[in-house]
């Protein structure tokens, strides 16, 4: 049928020493198609298996002997044919018998989503038919002792919480085919059909599925934060497990070792390209954590040619990608213009809401081709939820993406841990309120915002009667943030800002490029003190705390374990006193190596006006489509880490978010809570076609919306009947004709029924709404 993979098990063929490596046999399909064009598709040696769970583990038999296979798409229907192409050791070894079959369509033909590309407004993926993909969903890189059976609980969870993405590895100890050992040309049979089963789990669920054919530490050799991920020593492409390469960099620039790994991408090809639920094939996992081995002309060299060499051989023309750590942004290796779009990975990004945005853009602006956040965690190191204990960090670094202008939400890091917690829902809220408003479809631009600014640096005169307060600082973890290192401390709502403006590295002489100040301005009254939560170090830090320049201040930190990682190996409060008065504190590293704080705390301070009487704005980020837009809105006060274990925030109440660029008129917005979908208010305001000021609902955390304009049309008050069914009231303009829609899964959406408004308003019914996932929109005509 059209649209489903057809597989062929290929009998009669000849034996050869090595059914891995086409130098000894090679087994080509040529397809001819209904219009008489042709596919050359290779086929693959396959050995089925059965699985069973015994003791929480997965275990494996071989059913049956092995044999090649061919897998086939079939995009449209018809009549084709498949004829054999088989060389030995480079010789013809005939051709075997010519088939026809029939492909048929569904009666009514179904849906045909085909092989994803890129989206026409340069942002998004589309589908062959040109339906949206925007992409909800996570990496589920490897499985645990359950194997494919975690696979089979994880995919059913995540499609019914409406995601759509899953990001897999092929490590040494996951679905890593060639990825142990003398396994070179010698590929692991039974990890190749435990991928087969996510392939066809991905396919019924609707999940797309972008794979990683190798990770970093398949070229590391020393252990790393975790005791492992030293992987060069069975690395097949090390020669001393007979591979061709005596060293990492070899990988890239060897003749013997290219041609080696093109045979790995075509068994790849032959065995999985078929699935029109591959998104895309990623070289790499943070190849650039190892790039003290290589040189990085030779790894952009590299990519440039496997990926012209995958395009080339790839019948169904698969986009392809790698991906980089966050700490990077290699333009060398981006501008490839064989690489279809960029990837970002973000950990422990303060103000995820504010910052992912502008990432986003950087990318968009610099490279000119889609992007996505391709991993996010509020930690690297962990889940951690004792950090973001009301998941605020999380929930906005999903949103963030999802409205920045990226392909779709940050993708989570941590699976295990979402699935354990059962935390898909909020991926179903997610989509309960964008796929409705035609996220993804059409030319959604990133909105921009009118905004107070970034706070000053500076305090302004003290407010009289105030009381004093003490506030705990979080800073950003990021190695090698540029910050600002600079923030005013007038009031407890610094510690909103202070993440964006402080780096928890407190760098010395060892890397001048990433010195940037540690600074703190402030009233301060009797009995003040900076207490700075230290928690490692790295080699010859020296910590000196300065007020208004003269030091007053100074500790040597000795590296006590002789590790060079975040570790907590100091887990100490160190407590320095103030004086009185408004001063500039600054804390700073007179030696060479980094210092590490978790946090600092300031006591006694007197409350503040800031200089020139600056007033934050909620952080928003949004996209903008003709007169709608889509909006995710954060109290300063919970941007992640703020107030992150406060259970309680201080509700939002300072004034309206403020739209730039929407067309003059009346707009109104419909207000959700992002974790819930649940309603929570509507507001209106009027854009002069410069600035559209819209009031919010008191909220405390976050907020999400919808914005139309007014004298369009919407669905209101969405009901079932109790006789069964589905009722609503369609508003739009007197006399104007709507058609409404529905969708079993708000993905794929039909015309439902053509209707006139009278008045304004008319009623909807639908009898066979008797489903729970049944949507409705409306569109006019």
């Amino acid at each position: 049928m059209v649209g489903q993979v057809a597989e062929f098990r290929l009998v009669e063929l000849p034996a050869a020493a090595n059914s891995f490596d086409p130098d000894s046999i090679r087994v080509d399909g040529v397809v001819t198609l209904p219009d008489g064009g042709s596919l050359t598709i290779p086929a693959f040696w396959y050995r089925a298996y059965s699985r069973r769970l015994e003791g929480g583990k997965e275990l494996l038999a071989e059913a049956k002997t092995p044999e090649w296979r061919l897998r086939f798409l079939p995009q449209r229907a018809g009549v084709h044919s498949l004829s054999l192409a088989v060389t030995t050791n480079g010789a013809p070894a005939g051709t075997g018998a010519t088939i026809t079959f029939a492909v048929t369509d569904a009666d009514p033909p179904r849906v045909h989503r085909g092989i994803v590309r890129m989206a026409a407004n340069g942002r998004f993926f589309e589908t062959a038919d040109g339906q949206a993909l925007p992409l909800i969903g996570a990496n589920i890189c490897w499985h645990g002792n359950r194997g494919t059976y975690d696979y089979d609980a994880w995919f059913a969870a995540l499609a019914a919480a409406g995601g759509s993405f899953a990001r897999l590895w092929m490590a040494p100890w996951a679905f890593g085919i060639e990825a142990e050992a003398h396994t070179g040309l010698n590929y692991r049979l039974d990890r190749a059909w435990q991928l087969d089963h996510v392939f066809r789990l991905a396919e019924r669920h609707g999940i797309y599925l972008l794979l990683c054919l190798d990770y970093h530490g398949m070229f590391e050799t020393q252990p790393d934060y975790w005791g492992g991920n030293d992987n060069w020593k069975i690395n097949p492409y090390n020669v001393t497990n007979g591979g061709p390469c005596a060293t990492q960099n070899e990988f890239f620039t060897l003749p013997a070792a290219r041609a080696m790994y093109q045979k790995r991408l075509r068994y790849l090809i032959a065995r999985y390209g078929a699935s029109p639920n591959l998104l895309a094939w990623q070289f790499f996992n943070e190849i650039d954590n190892v790039y003290r081995y290589f040189q990085p002309a030779d790894v952009v060299a590299w990519h440039a040619v496997m990926a012209d060499w995958l395009k080339a051989h790839d019948p169904w023309r698969h986009l392809v990608t790698t991906s980089l750590t966050g700490g990077s942004d290699r333009p060398d290796l981006w501008r490839l213009p064989q690489l279809d779009f960029a990837i970002y990975h973000s950990y422990s990004q303060a103000r995820p809401a504010a910052a992912l945005p502008d990432i986003v853009h950087r990318f968009l602006t610099n490279y000119g081709k889609p992007m996505l956040i391709g991993e996010f965690g509020t930690d690297w190191r962990g889940w951690r939820r004792e950090q973001d204990p009301h998941l605020r960090g999380w929930r906005q670094g999903l949103w963030a993406g999802a409205l920045s202008g990226s392909a779709g939400t940050a993708m989570s890091w941590w699976w295990e841990s979402i699935h354990a917690e059962k935390l898909w829902p909020t991926y179903t809220a997610l989509r309960d309120i964008l796929i409705p408003a035609g996220w993804g479809e059409g030319d959604w631009q990133p909105l921009a915002f009118e905004t107070a600014g970034e706070p000053p640096v500076n305090v302004g005169d003290p407010l009289p009667s105030g009381v004093p307060f003490a506030v705990t600082l979080p800073l950003d973890s990021g190695w090698g943030s540029k910050l600002a290192g600079r923030l005013a401390v007038p009031d407890p709502d610094a510690a909103s800002r202070s993440a964006g403006a402080l780096n928890a590295f407190v760098h010395g002489t060892a890397h001048p490029d990433l010195r940037i100040p540690f600074q703190l301005d402030a009233w301060l009254t009797n009995n003040a003190r900076l207490i700075l939560h230290l928690n490692s170090v790295s080699g010859g830090a020296v910590l000196t705390v300065r007020v208004d320049g003269r030091e007053i201040f100074r500790r040597s930190l000795p590296n006590k374990d002789g590790q060079w990682v975040v570790n907590n190996e100091y887990n100490e409060d160190i407590a320095v006193d103030l004086p009185v008065g408004r001063h500039l504190i600054e804390v700073r590293n007179a030696g060479s190596d980094w210092f590490y704080l978790d946090w600092v705390r300031i006591e006694n301070v007197l409350p503040a006006a800031y200089a020139n009487g600056w007033q934050p704005s909620p952080v928003a980020v949004g996209l903008r489509r003709e007169r709608h837009a889509l909006v995710y809105v954060v109290n300063p006060r919970a941007s992640w880490p703020a107030n992150a274990t406060n259970a309680v925030v201080a509700p939002w109440t300072r004034g309206p978010v403020q739209f730039r660029g929407l067309p003059a008129g009346r707009y109104r917005a419909v207000w959700f809570e992002p974790a819930t979908a649940r309603r929570v208010g509507e507001t209106s305001g009027f854009s002069n076609g410069a600035v559209l000021p819209l009031p919010l609902p008191e909220f405390a955390e976050d907020l999400a919306g919808r914005v139309e304009p007014v004298g369009n049309f919407s669905l209101r008050a969405p009901r079932r009947e109790p006789e069964g069914g589905f009722a609503a009231t369609l508003a739009g303009e007197p006399g104007r004709a709507y058609v409404v829609e529905t969708s079993e899964d708000l993905r794929g959406w039909q015309d439902w029924l053509r209707i006139t408004t009278v008045g304004g308003t008319a009623e909807l019914h639908d009898p066979l709404a008797d489903r729970p996932a049944r949507f409705y929109r409306a569109r006019a005509e």
